[in-house]
């Protein structure tokens, strides 16, 4: 990519990678217990980072927890909470610093997020479909 404000910058590729999964635990009253691994691997040039973790939901409440950490060093925990109402997700997550930039200097980083759910049509059963996934 060519990015710059006032002259051509040569931007390195990145490439990212992210897997994960739902694994039912559970089912009580119509209320499922999940929960979810994730892995993320993320390359720039020579940069790596790593980030893995696990959501726990049931009903409409998510938690989850995470770390992130490059080749070089172990970086960070992040802590997640959420919600989910009908078609929307509310998520505040908190990243807890525990390298060299401790959270005396930073304070960590707060983040809040809204996702509209937007679920797939279904389409006709006259022949095999694939259904559009659903994050």
């Amino acid at each position: 990519p060519d990015q710059g404000f006032i002259s051509v910058s040569n931007l390195p590729r990145k490439y990212t990678i992210h897997a994960g999964g739902d694994l039912p635990l559970s089912k009580y009253r119509n209320q499922v217990t999940t929960i979810s691994p994730n892995v993320l691997y993320q390359r720039q040039q020579d940069f790596q980072q790593f980030n893995y973790g696990v959501y726990v939901s049931r009903g409409p409440i998510v938690g989850g927890l995470w770390a992130r950490n490059s080749t070089q060093n172990f970086d960070a925990f992040i802590l997640m909470f959420g919600l989910i109402q009908d078609a929307f997700k509310f998520g505040y997550s908190y990243d807890i610093t525990v390298s060299n930039l401790k959270n005396s200097n930073t304070l960590g980083a707060h983040e809040l997020s809204f996702t509209l759910l937007m679920p797939c049509k279904s389409k006709s059963k006259s022949y095999n479909t694939i259904n559009c996934p659903e994050f």
